[in-house]
């Protein structure tokens, strides 16, 4: 049989005919849809913006509680508890509904947002799951994401104003520990005259003087190591008192000092370290260079014992002062600290006559 022929008999075949139309439909409909997707694509490529936050980033909590703002009329949400502490000590709860995981729209400055947020798998490092926040909007214009973020950083920094944050290590990033705590009053701070001062005097020129640290250490932060001789093995150490830190983990005196001043140091750096037994620690630890100011900080003197009654006795005048100083030393001649004082004024914070007269107890 000729090829021609061949031909003539499947085109008059209707079986033929119904599965070639029905291939050819079928290549033309995924051509079609392969064409729409690379048209799609193309037209997102070039007419929208998008901008990604992990939960990695340090913005990535300034611009989920932004978002959230935003999109108070979300009807798909996410529970999330918040504890604040007032000057007073006193804890309050707020509950918070932030937008769950999932596809998310709102304006801003007249602009319509897409926000994707996707919740994966459980971060080892983190403890935490990790997210990714996805903002897509129409346009070429990356500033608006600026404007965004700037906004946000704004809004989080608003309510942490004339706060103290207190971080801890966790894996390989920064936690904040608790809820930021009101600023304590630098007046409420009673040491002995001119050392206070001093040590303020001492960080101010730091701080003016130090380029370095205004364009890259964080704002407004400086490292505490408190009670150091306890973190560290000094070869000071008496065999009581390393038994008495047998089998926890401390820090090495060598990795201590490299991260000080050596090879993984960092310059630019306010480093406070407090002590109860300096006579513990090696002079290597607190040659000059590696402490440049040193305070003792002992018994209330009375100096001490005067601003404290003038204080929490505002009512008082430099005479009644005076007495107090007179009458504790008369009283009570042993060296006293200046955490029984608070304790004789919390006893008679309602009458200072009594604070002025009665015995520490």
């Amino acid at each position: 049989m000729a090829i021609a022929d061949l031909i003539v008999s499947l085109q008059s075949n209707p079986y033929f005919g119904a599965g070639f139309g029905l291939v050819g439909l079928t290549a033309a409909l995924a051509a079609a849809r392969k064409s729409v997707l690379i048209a799609w694509s193309g037209f997102r490529r070039y007419a929208f913006v998008t901008c990604e936050v992990n939960s990695k980033d340090k913005s990535y909590h300034w611009i989920l509680e932004w978002i959230t703002r935003k999109s108070s009329r979300t009807q798909h949400v996410s529970m999330c508890t918040e504890f604040f502490e007032d000057e007073a000590g006193r804890i309050s709860t707020r509950f918070a509904y932030i937008p769950s995981p999932g596809i998310h729209f709102f304006i801003y400055k007249g602009t319509i947002f897409r926000c994707e947020r996707v919740r994966e798998q459980m971060d080892a490092l983190a403890g935490r799951p990790y997210e990714l926040v996805t903002l897509t909007t129409f346009g070429r214009d990356k500033s608006i994401f600026n404007l965004i973020f700037e906004e946000a950083r704004s809004i989080a920094l608003a309510e942490s104003a004339n706060k103290t944050a207190t971080y801890f290590p966790f894996g390989h990033e920064w936690r904040v520990f608790g809820q930021a705590r009101t600023k304590r009053s630098l007046d409420s701070v009673i040491l002995d005259a001119g050392i206070k001062e001093a040590l303020v005097s001492d960080v101010e020129r730091f701080l003016s003087s130090s380029d370095w640290y205004h364009e890259r250490a964080p704002k407004d932060s400086l490292i505490l190591l408190e009670d150091i001789d306890c973190a560290i093995t000094s070869h000071k150490a008496d065999e009581t008192t390393l038994n008495r830190w047998q089998g926890l983990s401390r820090v090495t005196y060598s990795g201590l000092l490299n991260t000080l001043d050596g090879v993984v140091g960092s310059d630019a750096r306010i480093l406070i370290m407090t002590t109860n037994h300096i006579e513990l620690l090696d002079d290597t630890l607190t040659r000059p260079g590696r402490v440049d100011f040193k305070i003792f900080i002992g018994d209330a003197s009375d100096h001490q014992l005067k601003k404290a009654f003038m204080r929490f006795f505002p009512c008082s005048s430099e005479i009644d002062g005076d007495r107090f100083v007179n009458h504790i030393r008369q009283s009570y001649p042993q060296p006293i600290s200046m955490a029984r004082i608070q304790a004789h004024f919390l006893a008679y914070r309602d009458d200072p006559k009594l604070a002025l007269q009665s015995p520490i107890m």
